[in-house]
């Protein structure tokens, strides 16, 4: 339950309720912190490898997953201090719990866009490639899609919008199972890829090895959010605090790899000079060519 002491779950008393709020908001406050001191220590990178390249797509997508989670955990921060009130307005809850299923999936939208670039490149931007990564994502990006569309049709609308109740498994199932279509797929075709080199020559590809490495992280760490996320909401339906916690990290850590992708293919452009080697150079022509 998310407001009021009466309104907790039988397994939190009403004496434990400031204990909740304060740990959930030193992790709220934890996450934002994070993701503030990444984009002070990385500034200079980013103004070096992505304001002064000029390339559009790149700018948008690095805006998109680096300012836009930010913006939408201070929103998170701000709004969940009126959630802790006694009694707050039904709409202030509905309006932060659409707010946190919006923004997650935009954000974790805007990573796996990325990651189809990536692979896409890979793939030296086949024709056919294209085609059957934008069908293998629209499938994914459908079940997401409709795993929200019924999620947000339980939420309560009236007097009870402040009242969570636990999720069903199936509209978790359906969302795992569209996030696994989509990464399955891109680590197995990286996994491919990297196969049909000869004598391991991707060890000496910058690229290649990049995205292999890259690609498993991502894979791994998207396994985690979705399957841990999933598993406590079925198993032991935690507090609203507590999930205000868990959002501010799941944007944070999305943000974060989001931006650590786009930096990695930035960092292969470098400008093109006489000591340049071939494979950098060709590297090169095709990533700023895309973007």
């Amino acid at each position: 339950m998310v407001v009021t002491a009466d309104e907790l779950d039988n397994s939190f008393s009403a004496k434990n309720w400031p204990t909740i709020i304060n740990i959930a908001k030193g992790g709220t406050c934890g996450a934002l912190t994070l993701q503030v001191w990444v984009l002070i220590s990385g500034f200079a990178e980013e103004v070096n490898l992505i304001w002064r390249q000029g390339q559009l797509t790149a700018t948008l997508l690095y805006v998109w997953l680096r300012y836009l989670p930010l913006a939408f955990q201070i929103f998170n921060l701000v709004i969940d201090e009126y959630l802790y009130v006694a009694h707050p307005h039904p709409k202030l809850c509905l309006l932060s719990l659409l707010t946190k299923i919006v923004s997650s999936q935009l954000i974790l939208v805007g990573v796996e866009i990325v990651m189809l670039i990536r692979v896409y490149i890979l793939y030296n931007r086949g024709r056919r490639i294209k085609y059957f990564l934008a069908t293998i994502y629209t499938i994914g990006l459908s079940l997401q899609m409709f795993a929200n569309t019924l999620i947000i049709s339980h939420l309560h609308k009236s007097e009870r919008a402040c009242l969570v109740e636990p999720a069903h498994w199936v509209p978790l199932l359906i969302f795992s199972a569209g996030t696994g279509i989509t990464q399955g797929t891109l680590i197995t075709m990286t996994c491919l890829h990297t196969l049909k080199a000869r004598q391991w020559a991707w060890l000496r590809m910058p690229l290649t090895g990049m995205m292999l490495r890259d690609a498993f992280v991502v894979f791994g760490v998207l396994l985690v959010l979705v399957s841990t996320i999933s598993t406590i909401e079925i198993v032991e339906h935690l507090p609203m605090p507590f999930w205000n916690a868990a959002y501010a990290w799941y944007i944070s850590i999305l943000s974060i790899a989001g931006c650590q992708l786009i930096l990695g293919i930035q960092r292969l452009i470098p400008p093109v000079t006489n000591g340049s080697s071939e494979g950098i150079q060709l590297t090169s022509v095709v990533l700023t060519d895309l973007f």
